[in-house]
């Protein structure tokens, strides 16, 4: 959990984003494959613009992958950070519950995409928990 932003280290990260309360930070771990890859950020994109929000920047974020097995290796994400602003000007208090609002509504077409693609089970947050299995 993210308790405080570092924003002089944003800053010097990512030109033009303001002040320190006027903007959010999403963390994404992206599929390997660019075309995936691709696919998602046109996702969050689309989704921030739906939510009042534009998509300021992406930054990959360096990661230290020396001491992994081969079997991490072949499964590593490429971890990204994006930085959104909203359309128009928020108090702080505002802005954390449109950024929750935000999350949770790219987080939700993200399971819908990825079930599409048959490629994940059903995420947890289901409405309907499953039913333990028979028997135990």
């Amino acid at each position: 959990m993210l308790l405080q932003k570092p924003h002089r280290f944003f800053r010097e990260m990512v030109p033009g984003l303001g002040e320190c309360d006027g903007y959010g930070v999403g963390q994404a771990f992206m599929p390997c494959d660019g075309d995936q890859r691709a696919a998602l950020r046109a996702l969050v994109t689309d989704r921030c613009r739906a939510r009042g929000f534009d998509l300021v920047a992406w930054r990959d974020v360096p990661t230290d992958n020396h001491g992994l097995g081969q079997t991490a290796l072949d499964s590593e994400p490429v971890t990204q950070q994006f930085f959104v602003r909203p359309r128009e000007p928020l108090e702080p208090s505002e802005l954390d519950v449109r950024l929750y609002v935000l999350r949770r509504d790219v987080a939700r077409h993200i399971d819908v995409w990825l079930m599409g693609k048959s490629r994940l089970p059903p995420s947890l947050e289901t409405p309907t928990p499953p039913s333990p299995p028979r028997g135990l």
